[in-house]
C-alpha cells in the first residue's frame, strides 16, 4: 500500500479528527481481514494550533475527538512545530521516522510487533534530538499514562542520520558516547530494546 502524507499545511485538528481516521480506514481495508490492533491514545501539543485529544482505535476504526483520554496506552506529548516535524518533515531537519514508517507509526499502535512489544511497559521517556535545525527537538512518551520510572534519550542530529543510514548502529552509538541516557537507565534500554527492530527497519 502507498504511503499517503498529510498535506503540508494540515492543521492539528484536521489531522488527528479527520485525516487521521480517514487513512486509518484505508490501512484497515487493505489489511486483509487482520485489523490493527486495538488502542487508546492520548496526544498533547503545546503551541499554536496545538491542545488535546484523544485517539481511540477499535475493531478498525479510528475516531479522533477534541480532548484527553481518561486513560491511554500512550500519551504522546511535544510541540506543534516538533509534530509537524515528524508527520510533514522539516526543510534541514533529517527525517524522524523510518524510510517506509507512515504517519500512524508516529502513535506507536498501528503495528502489531511494536504495540505488543511496548505493552509490558510502564513508565515515561523524553526523546531529545539535539542540532534540530538550531534546536532540540523533544517527545515525551507516557506509556500506561505513568510518571515513573523516567528517563530520557538525547541524541544528535549526525548521530541520528547515521543510524538511520546503517553506518553505525545504535548500541555502538551509546558505547561511543553519542547517545545520553539520563535518569531510570534500565528502563531506557528496556525501551529501546523493544523498538530497536522496527526503528532499524
Amino acid at each position: 500500500m502507498a504511503i499517503n502524507r498529510p498535506p503540508s499545511d494540515i492543521t492539528p485538528k484536521a489531522f488527528f479528527e479527520e485525516w487521521l481516521p480517514g487513512e486509518y480506514a484505508k490501512l484497515s481495508a487493505s489489511a486483509a481481514g487482520k485489523a490493527p490492533p486495538d488502542a487508546v491514545i492520548g496526544v498533547a501539543l503545546s503551541g499554536d494550533g496545538g491542545g488535546a485529544w484523544t485517539l481511540a482505535m477499535k475493531s478498525g476504526a479510528l475516531t479522533g475527538t477534541a480532548g484527553a483520554p481518561a486513560t491511554a496506552d500512550f500519551i504522546l506529548s511535544h510541540s506543534v512545530d516538533d509534530w509537524r516535524a515528524v508527520i510533514i518533515g522539516e526543510q534541514g531537519g533529517p527525517k524522524l521516522l523510518p524510510g517506509n514508517a507512515n504517519p500512524m507509526d508516529a502513535l506507536l499502535a498501528a503495528d502489531d510487533t511494536l504495540k505488543a512489544a511496548l505493552d509490558p511497559i510502564s513508565g515515561t521517556i523524553e526523546l531529545n534530538v539535539t542540532g534540530f535545525n538550531g534546536r532540540t527537538w523533544s517527545l515525551k512518551i507516557a506509556f500506561k499514562g505513568a510518571a515513573d520510572p523516567a528517563a530520557s534519550i538525547t541524541v544528535d542530529t549526525d548521530t541520528l542520520a547515521q543510524m538511520r543510514a546503517g553506518t553505525i548502529a545504535p548500541p555502538q552509538a551509546f558505547f561511543a558516547g553519542k547517545i545520553a541516557i539520563t535518569g531510570d537507565v534500565n528502563f531506557a534500554m528496556q525501551l529501546g530494546m523493544a523498538m530497536m527492530a522496527r526503528m532499524n527497519q
